[in-house]
């Protein structure tokens, strides 16, 4: 069964994610140091997977922002986290690069390449580089991804890692809440005011 293919693969590259487990707590305090400073986290995708898991996203922290539609306020200290299938696309490229020139520091959730060399700070993606699980006769290239799954576990497994970092700091991050939920109505209105007048 190619369900069965595919969850099989997918598991086996999340397991791949364990080993960046220590990475990921660097990172994490690293972010949380530089959050508590008053600077800023935006998080870029070029197809827009992990901007959709982490900006305004219910049941994440408020301070990740979005580089497409903010990026403009980007200055020397803050955090671009950079999420990519690829390990050496130009246009991730120049975008490390912007951010660069702007005295920001990069992180990249990517294979390991040219990308994840020019970051700052990395974190690898090992999963499959054709980034399809599935091959069958008469079709040239795998499909079914999975690296988007990938990144966007490693891109948790950093959330939950800033806010164990900010809690140690005695930083209490603003969250958003599902609207969906009792008791709601208003919350995300005070986490956005929280967040601009404390910065987490």
């Amino acid at each position: 069964m190619f369900s069965t293919q595919y969850i099989d693969t997918v598991l086996d590259s999340l397991s791949s994610v364990t080993a960046q487990l220590e990475s990921v707590t660097k990172i994490g305090d690293f972010i949380a140091g530089t959050v508590k400073d008053g600077k800023k986290v935006y998080v870029m995708d070029r197809y827009g997977i992990i901007d959709a898991e982490l900006v305004d996203r219910p049941s994440c922290l408020v301070l990740f922002r979005s580089f497409r539609s903010e990026g403009i306020g980007m200055t020397t200290g803050d955090i671009l986290l950079l999420s990519s299938f690829s390990s050496d696309d130009n246009n991730d490229l120049d975008i490390v690069a912007q951010a660069h020139a702007r005295g920001s520091i990069v992180i990249t959730i990517s294979p390991e390449g040219a990308l994840s060399h020019t970051a700052d700070r990395a974190l690898i993606n090992n999963g499959c580089g054709e980034n399809g699980a599935i091959s069958i006769p008469g079709i040239e290239k795998r499909f079914c991804p999975i690296n988007g799954i990938v990144n966007a576990a490693l891109a948790w497994a950093l959330v939950a890692e800033v806010t164990a970092s900010l809690l140690k700091l005695q930083v209490v991050p603003s969250v958003f809440r599902g609207e969906y939920l009792a008791g709601s109505d208003g919350k995300n209105i005070e986490a956005r005011k929280r967040y601009i007048s404390y910065g987490y």
